[in-house]
C-alpha cells in the first residue's frame, strides 16, 4: 500500500493481541526470537537512538533555564597596593604604599534577563513537542515493520498448511503442486528473514537473531469515520502541528532575546583607599582614607547594524510559513488517506467473502481445493494487513493516536 506521507504518530502498546498459539517455523539457517508487540515497543522506546538523542536535547535545554534565567551582575573585586619604586628621586624618598579596594559589577541592560528567561523556557517547551514528534514517527515506523514481518509469517504458515495438506494426497499432480509452493515457500522464508533482522534496526542494539511477530492470526473492525470531522480534530491534536507551532513560539522568543540584547549593560564600580601614616622632611602625616565612584557606559557602535534582527526576524518568519504549510496539507492528506482507507476496507470485505466461499464450495479436499483456499486465505492476509495499516495511517494524520482493537 503506497503511504502518502511520512508523518507516523504514537500508538497504544495495550490495544494489541495476537492469538495464543504459535507455531515454529522451521527456516534452515534463521536464528530468531518471537517477540509480542508490546514487548518489541518497549524495546524501542527504551533503545532508540534517535528518541534517547532527543531525550538529552530536552534535558540540556532544561539545565540551560536557571543559568539563563539567573541575573548576569559579573561582580568583580580588585586590591592594590602601593606604589614602589625601584629607583627614588631623592634619598630619603618616602613611599607611603596606600591600599585600594575596588568593587564592579554590571547592570544589564533593561528587559535583557526576562528576555533570556523566556527564550530558555520556549526552548523546553520546543524540545519537549518535538521528542513527542519524534517518538511517534519511530514507534509509527516500527509498528508497520513489524505488521509487515507480520504479514510475511502468515504467508509463510498459509504456504506451509497447504504443502502439509497436501502431502496427504496421493498422486503426481499433488507432487507437482508441492514442488512448486516449495519453491515459493523458500523465497518466502527469505522475505521472512530479510524482514526480520530489519526489526532490530528500530531497537538500536546488536543481535545475531532475527525478530518475529507472536502469534499466528490477526484481526480487526473496519470504521465508518467523516472526513470533516477528522480534519477539525487533526488541527488541534497533530503533533507535529503542536511541534511546529512551539517551534513558532520559541522563534519568536528569540527574535524578542536579540531586541532586548541590543540594550547597553552599565558598569557601576566603587572603590575605598587607605593611606598609612608616615614622616617625610620633618614633616608627619597621618592615616588618610577616601572613597569614590564610577560609572562606564559604552558607546554602542554595533548598533548601526541590525543584520541581527533581521536574522532574527527571518527565522521566526520561517517558522510560520513551515506551521501554515502544514496546517494547509492537513485536509489534503486526510482526504487522501480516507479514500486509501475506504479502499482498503473494500478489499477485506471481498477477501473475507471470497474466503468464506472457497471454503464452502471446496468440500471435497483435493489440489484444486487446496490452491483455492491458500490462495484466498494468502489475500486476506493482505487484505488485513493493508487495512490495519491504512486504519493507523488514517487516524494519525487526523491526530487520533489510539490503535484500533485487535483480538
Amino acid at each position: 500500500m503506497k503511504i502518502i506521507i511520512a508523518l507516523f504518530t504514537s500508538i497504544g502498546i495495550s490495544n494489541l493481541g495476537f492469538a495464543q498459539s504459535d507455531p515454529a517455523l522451521n527456516i534452515e539457517g534463521f536464528k530468531y526470537k518471537t517477540i509480542s508487540f508490546a514487548e518489541y515497543i518497549k524495546e524501542v522506546h527504551q533503545n532508540s537512538a534517535s528518541i534517547n538523542s532527543k531525550q538529552l536535547s530536552l534535558l540540556s535545554s532544561k539545565a540551560m533555564v536557571a543559568p539563563m534565567a539567573a541575573r548576569n551582575i559579573n561582580p568583580s573585586f580588585n586590591f592594590s597596593k602601593g606604589a614602589y619604586y625601584y629607583l627614588v628621586p631623592y634619598t630619603p624618598y618616602v613611599s607611603p604604599s596606600s591600599s585600594t579596594f575596588s568593587l564592579s559589577g554590571t547592570l544589564e541592560g533593561w528587559g535583557k534577563r526576562g528576555a533570556r528567561e523566556e527564550f530558555a523556557n520556549a526552548e523546553v517547551a520546543r524540545n519537549e513537542s518535538e521528542l513527542g514528534s519524534l517518538k511517534r514517527t519511530v514507534e509509527s515506523d516500527a509498528i508497520f515493520a513489524y505488521l509487515d514481518t507480520l504479514r510475511v509469517k502468515l504467508n509463510w504458515l498459509a504456504f506451509r498448511k497447504a504443502i502439509d495438506d497436501l502431502s496427504a494426497i496421493k498422486g503426481k499432480e499433488a507432487q507437482i503442486s508441492i514442488s512448486d509452493l516449495t519453491v515459493t515457500l523458500n523465497n518466502i522464508s527469505n522475505d521472512l528473514q530479510f524482514f526480520g533482522y530489519g526489526l532490530i534496526t528500530f531497537v538500536g542494539k546488536p543481535s545475531e537473531e532475527g525478530f518475529v511477530p507472536q502469534g499466528n492470526a490477526i484481526n480487526t473492525f473496519p470504521r465508518n469515520l467523516k472526513v470533516n470531522d477528522l480534519i477539525n480534530e487533526a488541527l488541534s491534536k497533530r503533533v507535529d502541528l503542536i511541534a511546529l507551532s512551539d517551534n513558532v513560539k520559541s522563534a519568536d522568543a528569540g527574535a524578542n532575546l536579540v531586541s532586548k540584547n541590543r540594550n547597553i549593560d552599565l558598569s557601576p564600580s566603587v572603590w575605598y583607599s587607605t593611606t598609612p601614616g608616615y614622616s617625610t622632611s620633618g614633616t608627619d602625616y597621618g592615616t588618610t582614607h577616601s572613597y569614590g565612584f564610577s560609572v562606564s557606559i559604552p558607546i554602542p557602535m554595533q548598533l548601526r547594524f541590525d543584520g541581527d534582527l533581521v536574522s532574527a526576524a527571518n527565522n521566526k518568519t520561517q517558522a510560520e510559513y513551515a506551521l501554515n504549510d502544514a496546517k494547509n496539507r492537513v485536509a489534503v492528506e486526510i482526504k487522501q488517506a480516507f479514500l486509501q482507507y475506504n479502499v482498503a476496507k473494500e478489499k477485506l470485505k471481498i477477501a473475507e467473502q471470497n474466503l468464506l466461499a472457497s471454503n464452502a464450495r471446496n468440500k471435497p479436499i483435493t489440489v484444486q481445493s487446496i490452491t483455492q483456499i491458500r490462495e484466498k486465505s494468502t489475500e486476506l492476509i493482505d487484505a488485513k494487513i493493508n487495512h490495519i495499516k491504512a486504519l493507523i495511517f488514517l487516524l494519525r494524520v487526523s491526530g487520533d493516536y489510539e490503535i484500533p482493537q485487535f483480538n
